[in-house]
């Protein structure tokens, strides 16, 4: 069994803007919530980990510097493409209003109606294609890490998502039940032997104040 720490990116300008933020945007965190890192640091102090990896985009790397950081871990961090947020295609960098109404409909499908959602409109990923990714990338660490290993993974809303349903194995229609990710949250999952899994606490935010609506997708 292998323990994850899974730590969404802090809050970036580009949230703050209502943009849609993907596999390619690199927009800066927000100097004013850089303490939001802290506080989940100081809750996490007590926790030994084997290893933190992180999405290559820089809003995630930067936030698992600081964590790291904080944390007077060690070791290098790592840098884990199957991490990467969901590429969303031509709507990349876009606010909702600057959309196309075709554009505008599939938007609504990701987040509210999953398995309605075509990603071939937006010339992005799919569901299917992120959680094959993002599954294949834990089963690995599964193999590589030693029983009850304690693991962080810092990465992004979206594929945060995708990965914690595809590895309790919910139906594309339910992937979004659970509601969505704030930044700097903590979602905990253990993974058994066996691949399973179970979800131990979901979004956390105890460690965080001051929370705005564009703080969760």
């Amino acid at each position: 069994m292998i323990e994850l720490f899974l730590v969404r990116h802090g809050k970036t300008v580009w949230n703050q803007e209502h943009r849609l933020q993907g596999a390619r945007g690199n927009s800066e965190l927000l100097e004013e919530n850089i303490h939001h890192i802290d506080a989940l640091a100081a809750r996490l102090k007590s926790e030994d980990f084997a290893a933190i990896y992180s999405s290559p985009l820089k809003r995630a790397f930067q936030t698992a510097s600081r964590l790291a950081a904080d944390l007077n871990y060690q070791k290098p961090i790592q840098i884990a493409e199957a991490l990467r947020e969901i590429d969303f295609g031509v709507i990349e960098g876009k606010r909702d209003e600057e959309l196309k109404p075709e554009y505008q409909e599939q938007v609504k499908f990701f987040f509210n109606e999953p398995e309605k959602y075509d990603q071939t409109v937006l010339k992005g990923e799919s569901y299917l294609q992120a959680a094959q990714r993002t599954k294949m990338f834990v089963m690995k660490l599964l193999e590589i890490y030693p029983d009850h290993s304690k693991i962080v993974l810092v990465s992004h809303g979206g594929i945060l998502n995708v990965m914690i349903n595809a590895l309790l194995e919910i139906p594309l229609k339910d992937y979004r039940r659970h509601g969505g990710i704030t930044n700097v949250s903590l979602t905990k999952v253990d993974v058994l032997d066996d691949g399973s899994a179970k979800l131990v606490t979901f979004n956390n935010t105890e460690h965080l104040e001051n929370l705005e609506p564009t703080d969760t997708i």
